[in-house]
């Protein structure tokens, strides 16, 4: 009978051992899927960011630089309002991304404590669960907010450039 109980305990302790195990692998891959996070969002963020903005800029550079140096002063009058709004939009468009970067930016910070507080369930801790719906809904806002503001920075530069090159085939 002794034996039979060493063997249910060793049994019980292999499954202990084993959901432990299990609950460990969790926490590792939650822990790496808050570092790929970061990286992936750092990424991201700085490429579709570098190019809407080195576009704007460039665009923005370029449309003064081709009124100053190739359209006659007679023909500016004409369709100078273009040019104008066109700047609006290169340089509205700059400040969608930056807005854009920032709730992003809050995004993934909030990402990444919603991710802690479910490792510290998993470890058994003691969390407040309004935490958990409150993170999920910050995050939700604000990937809504980043997304809008980055359709509305890529309209507006498509816009701007549409703009400029009206101007530029009315006054060539």
């Amino acid at each position: 009978m002794k034996i039979i109980l060493n063997s249910m305990e060793d049994i019980s302790n292999s499954e202990i051992g084993a959901e432990k195990a299990k609950l460990e692998s969790y926490i590792k891959r939650r822990e790496e899927w808050i570092k790929n996070c970061q990286e992936a969002s750092s990424y991201a963020i700085s490429r579709f960011d570098i190019l809407i903005i080195s576009l704007s800029t460039g665009a923005l550079g370029f449309s003064i630089g081709f009124i100053k140096d190739f359209v006659k002063s007679d023909t500016i009058v004409v369709s100078f309002l273009l040019v104008k709004l066109s700047w609006i939009f290169f340089t509205s468009s700059i400040i969608s991304n930056l807005l854009s970067q920032q709730t992003s930016y809050y995004s993934n910070q909030i990402e990444i404590k919603f991710t802690r507080l479910q490792i510290r369930k998993k470890r058994g801790k003691i969390v407040n669960t309004d935490n958990e719906s409150t993170y999920k809904c910050q995050t939700k806002i604000l990937d809504n907010f980043t997304i809008i503001f980055n359709f509305i920075s890529l309209s507006l530069l498509i816009t701007g450039l549409i703009l400029t090159l009206i101007f530029i085939c009315k006054n060539s």
